[in-house]
């Protein structure tokens, strides 16, 4: 019993082995094709990949453009293999197959058993050099190409992203320093010079009038000068008194008779002389 099941799984390996189509045979899909080349058009092309980890025999599958018209079926040939994440390009000039530029065309992939692996529609027309394809590679959605790449990984148009407006770093405001704000200089008043007073004209010395020598009053003695007339020897001088005056005569009172400063007076009895004598 064990013998036979040794057996069976060294024919399993064999098998295996011999055939890897049984490993992955779904992982061998269509990944590319190119309708309308600017150049030749031999070098229209379908690309398939193997998205798998096995290496995979293709020997006796078949490529064609549409069922039951269209293009002859190009078979692939015997041991062709693809590699783990491979690439195998097949051109028209190859396999005949013409694909229509103006759409309404398949891009099929049959195994050797006549089983459709993979197929795609197109409708619109193809521009020159407009390749379509999977992305990524063997599994994502079919798109158009940025470029044709055969034998190479897809990329595709890039999208335009709008360029980043750039936005002004903001201005930082400085954090006020606590100083306190220098104070105004005042200006210092310009001092108003104090008025000089006109320099008043030295008063012109009123000289002092010489006083008149005012006379001094003159002091006069009063004599009574008798002179009796019978001998005229005997006479008698008295001095009656002294009157001040400035008056050149002055007449006095002798006894109830009057006479003139400096008169005569004769009587009877004798000559009474006043005379009149000036103080030095």
């Amino acid at each position: 019993m064990k013998a036979r099941k040794l057996y069976f799984s060294l024919f399993v390996f064999l098998v295996l082995s011999v055939n890897p189509l049984f490993a992955a045979e779904t992982d061998v899909v269509i990944n590319e094709f190119l309708a309308n080349p600017s150049a030749s058009e031999d070098t229209e092309f379908i690309e398939i990949y193997n998205s798998g980890t096995e290496i995979i025999n293709i020997s006796g599958w078949k490529l064609d453009d549409v069922l039951d018209a269209g293009s002859s079926v190009f078979i692939i040939p015997d041991n062709t293999v693809i590699s783990s994440t491979g690439y195998l390009v097949f051109y028209k000039l190859q396999t005949g197959i013409s694909l229509n530029n103006s759409g309404g065309d398949f891009v099929r992939l049959l195994n050797s058993s006549d089983e459709v692996r993979d197929s795609y529609e197109y409708t619109s027309s193809m521009l020159d050099d407009e390749a379509w394809g999977r992305f990524p590679d063997g599994t994502g959605e079919w798109i158009e190409l940025e470029k044709a790449s055969p034998n190479e990984s897809n990329t595709v148009v890039p999208t335009s992203t709008p360029s980043p407006t750039n936005t002004p770093t903001p201005t930082k405001t400085p954090t006020p320093t606590n100083v306190p704000p220098t104070p105004t200089k005042t200006p210092t008043p310009t001092r108003t010079p104090t008025p000089v007073p006109d320099a008043s004209p030295t008063p012109t010395s009123t000289p002092a009038p010489i006083p008149t020598n005012t006379p001094v009053p003159k002091k006069s003695r009063i004599l009574d000068l008798f002179l009796p007339t019978a001998s005229p020897e005997a006479q008698t001088e008295n001095i009656l008194g002294e009157a001040t005056s400035s008056a050149e005569s002055l007449d006095l009172d002798l006894g109830g008779m009057f006479m003139t400063l400096g008169g005569l007076f004769v009587t009877g009895a004798g000559l009474y002389v006043v005379r009149k004598e000036n103080n030095k």
